[in-house]
């Protein structure tokens, strides 16, 4: 009444009734007298009368009548099923009103509702009327307005196919588990199939029915057809436009005609798996390949293609026609948001390919989250991380081609570092066997970037770098086979460019994708060798990180690295690996002298305490010598009301003024910084080398070109380690006679000064 205008005065309420009061009773339709279709059902069933329902009418919303029309609508339909009321539905294809409308015939169910209400109007029976926002049918694809319309349709009943499709779905492995839920869910709840429709490009249905006898036939084959039409046309066309014309006449009379229906295109993809093997007229290669073992859709599917492939896989086969199903989650954009156009947000597919191939999006999917979960896609982090990972795989197949040109066979015997790299490649071999049957890509593709980058490039290339440079098959042969099995390893994820790597490290077989997906050497993984090696990596990255603080260049020697803890002994092994990669003079174990400290680490106290985390990061700073002793032993500590872990912080020892130190997992190390004349000599020497390898490079000069140097200045160091020169760059002659040549520099370093000159390349 308040939306009329009326307030309370302006009415009177004479009765109110209980919902169940008015069943049975009769009502008066507005356009009785004008619609006689109407007045025949109302005379011969009664049609309009009010009954009660528990589906259609709700508390939460409208007026608690709700007018149910039977040919309009499955929920209708279905629940005045059990009223016996007749099937009314006067619209035609087109939407339009038949003869059984009366004097709306013609006119279009979406366009007569203005005419409806002026009809009302001067009946004078509109009480009231007004827009409002509701959910609406529209077509998915042109976005028409739809109306549901009943018509005879060709159904498969479901009822002990849904049986059987529950058994099956049990043995079914979904992925994620939760889906396997979903689909019960769904085919519990699905009605019976309706597999026909009126359009025109799809599958004819084969059913041809006598137009006197009503007797029907299903046609199964082209021969069966040919057999009963007598023939077929010269250029046979098994589509509507050709079968439709095809008829023959019945034994009892009458003529047998084919039913103007194609397939629901869902009941096309259901059969996929074996008509486009040509099965069952060609057993062969479908009967090998069935059941599916992997199928991979997004989750819209469950009521789409999983499903229509169950139903007809328990029709044809009685069993399920899939062993394993992954769910694909949506792409979001960047910002989490779904993409559309409207909202400008949609990553056009071309475009990205234009700008980064098809590999890097690839694998840049597959390793951003678990392929069942929505993602936000962000080329930045393809430009920032993915072609990182990348540059590093090619250029070290790079590296390798142009060290090592000729075959290689394998060496008797392997150093440390080859054997390590090798049990690394391996274990992550063994891994890629269960991630790659457990669908979880995204932690496989993260383990692989994580051993391109990490082990093989930052740790076992740059330790065999100068081995192969000098032609050591040992480390050559080593780091091909690696090449080799982390090539195959990403073939499924990257295929492009690791074709071209597999031709270019001259892969035995004509494709890296005609090879097998690689097995582990179970043999040469060696866990105790990949722990004391990540113990050894642990402690070069700590003593780099002391430099870093202390502005130590990493090319500069440090005069020692003293190891302390329990793990000492383990190292003892490692100590020329260690050498080398932490750039240490000699490698001591025992106690240096020092006070342990705290640093809180905000990445870990922000998350973790949340508001609490400065007063937290306060009290840390505040920790003495046996406070933090106690922390590193036990791994935690009671800071008033917080309970603080030794993650949460950086533990140090403060040592002299040349000491830096860190905590390693097996205890302590301490780096001596002092630079006495001698190492001065060296860091002086590498700064040289620097500024010559920059030059080389501003000059456009290839790895292989060898030149003329001269040097002048201070020259000492130079002259004492011209083999170190030579080791490290492709030089003919080095003098310091400081003649000038086509490219110059000049280097000074801690009061040393020398200046150097090249010439072009020299035969």
């Amino acid at each position: 009444m308040s939306r009329k205008g009326l307030a309370e005065e302006e009415y009177e309420i004479e009765r109110t009734l209980a919902g169940a009061d008015l069943k049975g009773l009769k009502y008066r339709t507005p356009f009785l007298e004008d619609i006689p279709k109407q007045q025949e059902l109302d005379e011969e069933q009664g049609v309009h009368r009010v009954h009660s329902s528990e589906e259609l009418v709700t508390l939460e919303e409208g007026t608690g009548l709700v007018h149910a029309a039977t040919g309009h609508g499955p929920e209708d339909y279905e629940e005045t099923r059990p009223l016996g009321l007749p099937v009314y539905s006067p619209l035609d294809e087109e939407g339009n009103y038949t003869d059984e409308a009366g004097n709306l015939k013609g006119e279009n169910v979406l366009e007569v509702d203005p005419e409806i209400i002026e009809r009302l109007e001067k009946k004078e029976l509109l009480f009231y009327s007004e827009k409002f926002k509701h959910e609406y049918p529209h077509c998915w694809r042109c976005k028409t307005e739809l109306i549901y319309r009943a018509a005879e349709q060709w159904f498969i009943e479901n009822e002990e196919v849904k049986k059987r499709m529950l058994e099956e779905n049990k043995d079914v492995d979904w992925i994620p588990e939760s889906a396997q839920k979903r689909f019960h869910n769904f085919a519990s709840e699905s009605p019976d199939w309706c597999i026909s429709r009126q359009n025109y490009w799809g599958i004819p249905i084969p059913i041809w029915i006598n137009d006197e006898t009503g007797e029907y036939q299903v046609i199964g084959s082209f021969e069966e057809l040919e057999q009963k039409a007598g023939g077929r046309p010269e250029d046979f066309d098994p589509h509507k436009h050709v079968v439709d014309d095809i008829e023959w006449e019945g034994e009892n009379g009458g003529t047998f005609r084919r039913i103007p229906d194609i397939f629901d295109v869902w009941y096309d993809s259901g059969i996929a798996p074996f008509a486009s093997l040509h099965y069952p007229f060609e057993e062969e290669p479908f009967e090998s390949m069935w059941p599916m073992n992997f199928i991979t859709e997004a989750s819209d599917q469950i009521r789409g293609w999983f499903y229509s492939l169950m139903f007809t896989g328990i029709l044809g086969f009685d069993e399920a026609p899939y062993e394993k199903i992954l769910f694909q989650g949506y792409v979001l954009d960047a910002e989490g948001e779904k993409m559309s156009k409207s909202l400008g947000n949609v990553v056009d597919p071309k475009d990205q390919l234009e700008k980064f191939g098809a590999d890097l999006p690839r694998f840049y999917q597959l390793r951003l989250a678990p392929s069942w979960e929505q993602k936000n896609y962000d080329e930045e982090e393809i430009k920032n991380e993915i072609y990182r990972m990348f540059s590093v795989y090619w250029n070290t197949k790079e590296f390798f081609q142009t060290y090592s040109g000729e075959e290689l066979e394998k060496p008797e015997e392997l150093e440390l570092e080859d054997r390590w790299i090798l049990s690394r490649v391996n274990s992550l071999t063994e891994e890629a066997q269960q991630r790659m049957n457990g669908c979880v890509f995204h932690e496989l593709t993260r383990d692989i970037e994580d051993f391109i980058i990490k082990d093989l490039s930052r740790w076992y290339v740059k330790k065999v770098r100068s081995r192969v440079k000098n032609g050591d098959r040992s480390a050559s042969w080593t780091l091909e086979k690696v090449l080799k099995r982390i090539t195959l390893l990403m073939a499924p994820f990257s295929p492009y460019i690791t074709e071209k790597v597999y031709q270019d490290i001259s892969g035995e077989k004509l494709s890296v994708h005609m090879e097998e997906y690689p097995e582990p050497e179970s043999a040469r993984i060696d866990e105790e060798l990949e722990e004391s090696m990540k113990h050894a990596r642990e402690v070069v990255e700590k003593a780099t990180k002391i430099r870093d603080e202390n502005r130590y260049n990493l090319k500069w020697p440090a005069k020692r690295l003293v190891i302390s803890g329990s793990g000492d002994k383990e190292l003892q092994e490692f100590e020329e690996l260690i050498m080398e990669m932490a750039n240490v003079k000699k490698i001591e174990y025992g106690e240096v002298a020092s006070k342990l400290t705290a640093e809180p680490d905000y990445s870990k106290l922000g998350p973790k305490f949340g508001e609490n985390a400065e007063d937290v990061a306060k009290k840390v700073e505040k920790l003495d010598h046996k406070q933090v002793e106690q922390l590193r032993e036990v791994g935690e500590i009671e800071l008033q009301k917080y309970q603080v872990e030794a993650e949460d912080v950086d533990i140090a020892s403060e040592t002299s003024e040349d000491f830096g130190s860190k905590s390693v997992e097996i205890g302590e190390i301490y780096l001596d910084l002092q630079m006495t004349d001698e190492i001065e000599k060296d860091a002086f020497l590498s700064e040289v080398l620097r500024a010559i390898q920059q030059k080389r490079k501003e000059a456009e000069l290839d790895v292989e070109d060898s030149i003329n140097l001269s040097f002048s200045g201070d020259t000492e160091p130079i002259e004492e380690k011209e083999d170190r020169i030579r080791e490290r760059m492709n030089v003919s002659e080095i003098d310091c006679s400081g003649e000038k040549h086509q490219y110059s520099g000049d280097i000074e370093f801690k009061g040393r000064k020398a200046e150097f000159s090249f010439t072009e390349p020299v035969a």
